[in-house]
């Protein structure tokens, strides 16, 4: 028995990658059964069947607008950033990006899907301008978020007012702050380049990364628009799955609950495959706290999952198939 362990622990470095999957796997099985078993499969099913078809078909309608501007964004910031114009190979690297990022942690698997449709294009470059998406939709989901936090800390814990106003006022001004950078020319024109040139190994690349010069104020803003458009469809899709699986209306509170939903998700680090159970419980707690049952949380973020991720999804299988 002792040398079969240890046969087992000498493989792990010739395998790491293989153990990794292995380990993620078993994690997402565990924690998807412990929580299908917490909630029961029962209650689950009950309540996907009295769901409100009418709001459901809403939040799937709003898919397309959701999608649609995540392209356009992507488009834009490749055309703008690595001169990439053909909106076939663009459309094609787009939901090859989505079908990778549907498996890995963060949808980091994005930068591989989106190069291994543009093979012209430099691994470096395409990651660039996939870290530039990325960062945009992040500011809107940690700043609102970080807020919704501070109510929701308030109100939960009861925090005095005074303290929970101070913390309110310092964080919007941080917030703020991070804002103004964003949309700063200068700050990405001078202060990120040079601080990217400080690190030894990226020295070499720093050519590469003059590319993010040619980002001006107008761009900046676009790219604000964007991801601010895509992140209100995003909350909206949520509360009116909410709303769908409850029953209930309580519209601006399912908002507020989003907004904690992504703020939390996106800082825990994803050890399941693909976040799955990870998001589940995540809306379970969330919603639990707003006085609604564990199946409708389980199945809000499912169901959110399954029209923002899974469905669109399926073309880039198709891309990846005919993919030489």
């Amino acid at each position: 028995m002792r040398s079969f362990v240890q046969q087992i622990l000498r493989s792990i470095p010739r395998h790491k990658g293989k153990w990794i999957l292995g380990v993620k796997l078993v994690a997402t099985i565990w924690l998807v059964s412990f929580l299908t078993g917490k909630v029961g499969g029962v209650n689950l099913w009950e309540v996907i069947k009295s769901a409100d078809m009418g709001f459901m078909a809403l939040a799937v309608l709003l898919m397309f607008p959701n999608i649609t501007l995540q392209f356009l964004k992507w488009k834009f910031l490749a055309e703008q950033v690595i001169r990439a114009r053909e909106d076939a190979a663009l459309g094609k690297a787009f939901f090859m990006g989505i079908l990778f990022g549907s498996f890995t942690p963060g949808r980091l698997g994005e930068y591989l899907g989106r190069k291994l449709a543009m093979k012209d294009e430099g691994l470096l470059e395409i990651t660039i301008v996939t870290f530039l998406d990325k960062i945009f939709n992040l500011f809107f989901v940690a700043g609102i978020g970080v807020l919704s936090l501070t109510l929701y800390l308030y109100v939960t814990i009861e925090v005095p007012a005074l303290a929970a106003t101070a913390l309110f006022v310092t964080i919007a001004l941080l917030v703020f702050m991070f804002m103004h950078l964003l949309i700063s020319d200068i700050w990405w024109n001078n202060a990120v380049v040079k601080y990217i040139s400080r690190f030894r190994f990226l020295k070499q690349y720093r050519e590469r990364f003059l590319i993010l010069k040619d980002l001006d104020k107008s761009l900046i803003n676009r790219l604000m628009l964007f991801s601010g458009g895509i992140y209100i469809i995003i909350l909206l899709q949520y509360a009116i799955l909410v709303m769908s699986f409850s029953g209930e209306m309580d519209f601006l509170n399912y908002v507020w609950g989003a907004s904690l939903f992504f703020y939390t998700k996106a800082f825990i680090p994803a050890f399941t495959w693909g976040e799955l159970g990870v998001r589940e419980a995540v809306s379970i707690f969330y919603l639990s706290s707003f006085g609604l049952s564990e199946a409708v949380g389980f199945n809000s973020s499912l169901f959110l999952f399954l029209i923002n991720i899974f469905l669109p999804s399926l073309p880039g299988i198709w891309f990846l198939l005919r993919n030489k």
